[in-house]
Order: structure tokens, then sequence, then C-alpha cells
């Protein structure tokens, strides 16, 4: 119960923490540019280092050395990352074609929206949304091949949230956007 009340009271502050350090800013009549290319161009890189970063800290951590429990935990992190990001793209074209009444093509679309909006793709709420998909597909059939699961569940949420502080950080540093 002790144990509970402290994994309760670490969720409220999480929240809280969420709170205060996202925001949404309006910038009435102004553009976005970027200063650099669009981020987008090393969203591949990203992918490909995510995902082997992600396989083999799971691996290491949970003890799978058998190559086809390797193989699993390498497909289904393929499977939860492909997931994570392009569902964002999906749903973003999905709001916009239905909101656009511009008559433009889902990839048409896609290509406005990245290059005008003031956005990085690896934002807070894109660290969200990994830790929502990524968590239960990962977690629900590599807990079959382990024996510790809180270590399975800690160590996904622990490599999630590196790889996408890292991949932010790294963006960032490569690409430059103002109003």
């Amino acid at each position: 119960m002790k144990i509970m009340k402290i994994y309760n009271k670490n969720i409220v502050l999480m929240a809280i923490f969420l709170l205060l350090i996202s925001h949404a800013s309006l910038y009435a009549n102004s553009s976005w540019n970027w200063f650099t290319k669009n981020p987008i161009i090393i969203l591949p890189w990203i992918i490909i280092s995510t995902i082997l970063i992600e396989t083999i800290f799971i691996c290491v951590i949970n003890k799978i050395s058998i190559i086809k429990y390797i193989i699993i935990t390498v497909i289904i992190v393929i499977i939860a990352n492909s997931i994570s990001f392009i569902l964002p793209y999906i749903l973003l074209g999905f709001i916009e074609d239905v909101y656009s009444g511009m008559g433009l093509k889902f990839f048409e679309l896609i290509n406005i929206w990245l290059d005008k909006m003031p956005i990085y793709i690896i934002s807070i709420g894109y660290l969200i949304l990994t830790l929502i998909l990524e968590i239960p597909i990962i977690y629900i059939i590599i807990s079959k091949i382990t024996t510790n699961k809180k270590k399975l569940l800690f160590s996904i949420i622990l490599i999630n949230i590196t790889t996408t502080l890292i991949s932010a950080i790294i963006e960032r540093i490569l690409y430059r956007g103002s109003w």
C-alpha cells in the first residue's frame, strides 16, 4: 500500500511537471522559417538508431540471449517504433485533409505542414505518445520471454525516454528555425 502512495504521488508530480514545461504560444500574422533544412531529413537515422539502441538495451538489461528471442525483440521494437513514428503523421494528415478543404493529397499536406509549422518532430508530446504506444506493445510480447516483469517495464520506459531525449537534443542542435 505504501508503494502505491509513492507511485501515485510520483504520477501527480510528473503530471504537474509536464504541464509546467509544456506550453503553447500564439504568433499572429507571423511565419515560421527554418534557418537550416527541415528536421524530417534526419528522421530515418533517428528511427534506425532508436531501434538499435532500444533493442540492445532491452536485451542486455533483461538478459535476453537466445537468438530466437532476440529476433522477436527486434521485430517487436521495430513494430512499436514504426507505429509511434508514423501515427502522428497519419493523424495529422487526416486532420488536415478533413479541415483543409483545399483538395491537397495527404503527402502534400504533410510537406506543407513540415515546412511551415514551428515545431520540431521530437517534443514532449511525442515522448508521451511514444510511451503510450510503445510500452504496451513491447511489454505484452516481451514479458512472455522474460522472468522479471518489473525490470522489463522499467527498462522499456527508461530507454524510450532516453532515446527520445537524445533524438530531441540532436534535432535541436542540427536544425534551427524561428518566427
